[in-house]
Parts: C-alpha cells; sequence; structure tokens
C-alpha cells in the first residue's frame, strides 16, 4: 500500500493545522487498518500528528509546511502495515494447514479403526 496522491477537494486548504485527505494505491480492509494504526502507534517521532483511516483515505492533521514529512512518515507505517499483513496471513494460513493436517491423521487412524471393526 502506498500514498499516491492528495483528495484535493476533501483536503483542509487552510496553512496551519488541517485534515488532508490522502489516496492510496490498493483498497483500505479494516485487517490492514489495524496493522496501520498498530505501526503509527509503533513510530517514534519528536512530532507525532493525529492519521486515521476514513473510509479509502488516510488522514492527516498537520499544517501544510508538515505534510511533506507526514507523508514520508506515513508511507513507511503503510509498508509497515503490509509486512505485518503478510506476516499475519502466513501465520494463519500455516495454522489452517496444521489444523487440516491434524484432521485429515485423525480421519486416518479412525478409518483404521473402522477397518479392523468385526461385525459377525
Amino acid at each position: 500500500m502506498k500514498v499516491i496522491d492528495i483528495d484535493r477537494d476533501k483536503s483542509s486548504l487552510y496553512e496551519h493545522m488541517g485534515d488532508r485527505y490522502l489516496i492510496v494505491d490498493e483498497p483500505i480492509t479494516s485487517v490492514w487498518t489495524d496493522f496501520f494504526e498498530q505501526a503509527h502507534c509503533d513510530c517514534i517521532r519528536f512530532v507525532r500528528r493525529d492519521v486515521r483511516v476514513e473510509g479509502q483515505n488516510i488522514v492527516v492533521n498537520c499544517p501544510l509546511s508538515e505534510l511533506q514529512a507526514q507523508i514520508e512518515m506515513i508511507q513507511k507505517n503503510c509498508s509497515s502495515a503490509d509486512k505485518s499483513l503478510a506476516m499475519w496471513k502466513a501465520r494463519l494460513e500455516q495454522q489452517r494447514q496444521r489444523e487440516f493436517n491434524e484432521m485429515e491423521n485423525a480421519q486416518i487412524k479412525a478409518y483404521e479403526k473402522f477397518d479392523n471393526l468385526k461385525f459377525c
């Protein structure tokens, strides 16, 4: 996920503090939002501005003079969120595969027992 533009119609034109609506290159999901918000909370900066996901925009409240620095920080947070999401998906897939294998093994064992049953 990357910031690719600013929504000029939604963004504050005021020079001082104002909401700036940033456009990203992919649809934003709720799971990705959780990882993005965590990355923003973990980010160590002297001045951390209010950043939130609103619909399909990332919104930062800052003065125009700080906007470029905020975009750079948000790009890093997007990258971090992408990596965290990929790791989460990989862990989830491993867990699903492990559960599938356990179920398959249980089925094999049960069928072996069933095959050895005598009915007469």
